[in-house]
């Protein structure tokens, strides 16, 4: 039987653990194959073929023999669906943080240099917000350099506030003190500031 038939589907989806180990095996695979294919960088890789995963599982559990639909296709529709999902969830994280937390420096009026927030750029009729985005901040790279530079705990905290986590609730999640989580975060500010792209939190 293959790996990936309507036999090895209904298998899996009654029960049948072998079955669904190796579904599930052969689209973390082709996950990896997915994601390298997309472009997304190295340390986006995992998360997003988990959210695949998480979707190929779901559609096995719906999953109906009667579908003209070849199973194998049926089940990458719903892999390609989950890493879109959590790409589509990770830009929507970027624009929250780059309309409100963000700030560039930007240089007016000849020596004038004011802190212009994403908010107000938006707003400007005369500007082009997506160029204005891809001149003047090539987010991925920015987030991703600033990583390295951080120590674990500052990439715990950095990841949490990036997902909009409140700072009582990391404190409460990484069972840290009030303190230590601004200490962190005052940190993270400190080096993303140092950065060639001139992004400051």
């Amino acid at each position: 039987m293959s790996v990936v038939s309507k036999e090895s589907i209904i298998a899996a989806k009654d029960g049948n653990v072998e079955k669904l180990e190796e579904i599930l095996s052969l689209f973390y695979q082709l996950g990896m194959d997915t994601v390298v294919f997309m472009g997304l960088p190295p340390y986006e890789w995992e998360d997003a073929r988990q959210s695949g995963i998480i979707r190929v599982a779901a559609a096995i559990k719906r999953y109906d023999s009667s579908r003209s639909m070849k199973p194998i296709n049926y089940l990458f529709m719903a892999l390609k669906a989950g890493i879109n999902s959590y790409l589509r969830g990770l830009n929507f994280q970027k624009n929250k943080i780059m309309s409100g937390a963000l700030r560039l420096d930007s240089a007016i009026d000849g020596d004038t240099v004011k802190q212009t927030t994403w908010m107000e750029i938006i707003k400007d009729p005369n500007v082009n917000v997506f160029e204005s985005v891809a001149h003047n901040l090539d987010f991925e790279s920015f987030y991703h350099d600033l990583k390295l530079s951080l120590s674990p705990l500052e990439r715990k905290v950095l990841d949490l506030r990036y997902q909009g986590i409140q700072p009582r609730d990391i404190c409460s999640a990484l069972n840290l003190r009030q303190k230590t989580e601004d200490n962190a975060w005052w940190r993270i500010r400190k080096k993303a500031a140092s950065l060639k792209h001139k992004v400051a939190i």
